[in-house]
């Protein structure tokens, strides 16, 4: 099921910090940690060239 909208991210889905160890803030908490510097397209497929 698609509605045509694509969304590229740069990193992948890894894009939090490495935590400096097993008891630190945000070892289990991802919204404790920072991120990572990522991109992230969003586009339409109406708007890419059709291929020939």
């Amino acid at each position: 099921l698609s509605n045509g909208w694509v969304i590229k991210i740069g990193r992948g889905l890894d894009y939090f910090k490495a935590p400096e160890g097993k008891f630190v803030l945000g070892a289990c908490d991802l919204e404790l940690r920072p991120c990572l510097e990522t991109t992230i397209d969003i586009f339409h497929t109406s708007h890419l060239e059709k291929p020939f």
